[in-house]
């Protein structure tokens, strides 16, 4: 059995009372289990007729004095339903929100504008308080050498940072949180912000085999740091069967603290079909050398290492020089 996405603003918590509001095609899931092609194309043909349409809700602000008419609308006052989402568009004006545990910044970087809320995470306020975001050097790396296209998956995508870079260079992202407080702003962020239209958000964990997880916050006790461990209520997901074997994989990041070997053997028929370019968070010197050696049964070199939190890239496409450097 296979699952199909359903496009932004269109996503699937689990534990949440109330499903969102989805559409025909998937029923309020965020997407669609198919067992067959048919099954599949009739999915596809039903959310394009309902993409298309208009929602029942009416825009914020369809046509702000001195501005261009909302591209949720268009100016019609009734929002697109590929627009849907609980936030008004960055030309509907300035984003408030009454809690006072974040903080919005706004940040130009690669030619648009991000504008990105954030918890208690200081390392990640420190970072865009300088206009910069996140891996900002991974990301332009990324941004001048690998190819625009195709589908890009961010397992571990937290709040978003990296999700919206990668949508600005991707046909598709597939964005995979666990952690509800971090979904929670995953959701609105990726609503927030136009390439947000690309971005499918999931609250799940990666594996090796579907399971049930828990997470607990460890290391500096920040939004970023949660763990997996233990039983609990998250799902467990197979990258394999979460993405089609007709959509070509171009870039697989994974920062999923702890279960780096178990979703990296989950996505084993993604990297032998398509030969993504692969950035995995290691922290563990003895789990590097596990990763580097079954990646390199499957013809991948360790190109580099990234950033403080140590994210490794590791490619199989012969294009880039192998620069890494071991401390």
């Amino acid at each position: 059995m296979y699952i199909a996405v359903s496009p932004s603003g269109i996503s699937y918590d689990l534990d949440h009372e109330e499903r969102k509001e989805c559409c025909i095609a998937c029923g309020g899931r965020g997407f669609h289990w198919y067992e067959t092609p048919e099954d599949l194309a009739s999915f596809n043909a039903a959310l394009d007729e309902w993409i298309d349409g208009d929602s029942d809700d009416e825009c914020p602000e369809p046509s702000a004095t001195g501005r261009k008419p909302c591209e949720r609308c268009n100016g019609t006052g009734t929002l697109r339903r590929s627009y849907r989402a609980s936030l008004p568009h960055s030309c509907c004006g300035e984003h408030t929100n009454a809690s006072s545990a974040m903080t919005i910044y706004h940040i130009d970087r690669y030619g648009a504008r991000f504008d990105i809320e954030v918890g208690h995470d200081d390392h990640a306020k420190a970072v865009y308080e300088r206009g910069l975001l996140s891996e900002h050097h991974m990301l332009d790396w990324i941004e001048a050498n690998v190819p625009h296209d195709g589908c890009w998956i961010d397992a571990g995508a937290n709040i978003g940072n990296h999700a919206l870079a990668f949508a600005l260079w991707a046909d598709r992202v597939i964005a995979i949180e666990p952690v509800r407080e971090n979904f929670t702003r995953l959701e609105r962020n990726i609503a927030r912000n136009p390439m947000g239209i690309l971005v499918v958000a999931v609250r799940l964990a990666v594996g090796r085999e579907p399971a049930l997880v828990g997470a607990r916050k460890g290391g500096s006790g920040q939004d970023s740091q949660y763990l997996m461990d233990g039983p609990g209520s998250i799902p467990v997901v197979v990258l394999d069967h979460l993405v089609p074997t007709d959509m070509p994989v171009r870039l697989l990041k994974m920062d999923v603290e702890g279960m780096e070997e178990a979703a990296l053997d989950g996505a084993m028929r993604i990297i032998q079909q398509w030969k993504p370019e692969i950035f995995v968070e290691i922290w563990e010197a003895d789990l590097l050398k596990r990763i580097t050696a079954t990646l390199a049964a499957r013809g991948y070199k360790l190109i580099e290492r990234w950033g403080e939190a140590p994210t490794y890239h590791f490619s199989a496409s012969g294009r880039y020089p192998v620069t890494y450097r071991k401390p």
